[in-house]
């Protein structure tokens, strides 16, 4: 009935009628030639889903709908959402290349070239990835290697997107909390939460999934709104 996608937020605003409309309709969906008809498609900024999974989630007792500052650090980009319940702030959200991607870029870069390895950097980075991911760390030729020597070598892309974020939104003196979501999430936090030390700055349960939690949570209430206007007409 509701598809629901996200976009960056620097591909948003010239793509995201586009995919909607391309998603709408009938859609072969595996080798057996199985089929869905998806009836509504609707495309928002990635890290808006993290702000429906905070509102959704929180335990804490809310009067209104915060201010709130969602950074969403994926494998390519470190996007970055200002929104006040479903009202947006575009001239304060925005995207930057400086995602995961480049920060596994940089420590492949630094174990190569510290223990000589003639590895080509892509091979490292899904290493490094893969140990990520898994927690039974880092591996080369046979020998293990600790990762946190060499964790310090993607701190220059970091503080790079945390500047990109702090310089667009500013003090952020009306933002009542800043939220950390997507892949990357715990690694850019504290690069955040250093440029905003005068906000409560929150890890979002499981941040790899919050974006997503959010969006189920959005088609449902699409999916609501839609049958009650439907039994209306």
């Amino acid at each position: 009935d509701v598809l629901v996608l996200g976009l960056p937020l620097n591909t948003f605003p010239k793509h995201h009628e586009a995919l909607a409309k391309k998603f709408v309709g009938p859609h072969v969906i595996n080798e057996r030639g199985d089929t869905i008809d998806i009836k509504h498609c609707c495309v928002y900024p990635q890290p808006f889903g993290s702000y429906s999974s905070y509102i959704a989630e929180t335990t804490k007792p809310l009067d209104r709908s915060p201010m709130a500052l969602i950074v969403d650090p994926g494998y390519n980009t470190v996007d970055w959402f200002v929104c006040h319940g479903t009202v947006a702030n575009e001239i304060r959200s925005d995207a930057v290349q400086r995602g995961m991607g480049a920060v596994l870029r940089a420590i492949a870069d630094d174990i190569i070239k510290k223990n000589g390895y003639d590895a080509q950097p892509a091979e490292v980075v899904r290493l490094i990835d893969r140990a990520l991911v898994s927690g039974r760390g880092l591996e080369m030729y046979g020998t293990p290697l600790d990762l946190k020597d060499y964790m310090a070598a993607g701190n220059d892309v970091i503080e790079e997107a945390a500047q990109a974020v702090k310089n667009n939104v500013g003090s952020g003196s009306d933002i009542d909390v800043i939220l950390l979501s997507g892949g990357g999430a715990s690694i850019y936090y504290q690069a955040i939460a250093s440029k905003f030390p005068m906000h409560r700055v929150e890890l979002l349960a499981s941040p790899a999934l919050a974006n997503v939690r959010g969006f189920q949570l959005i088609g449902e209430k699409v999916g609501r709104s839609r049958v009650r206007a439907t039994q209306a007409a």
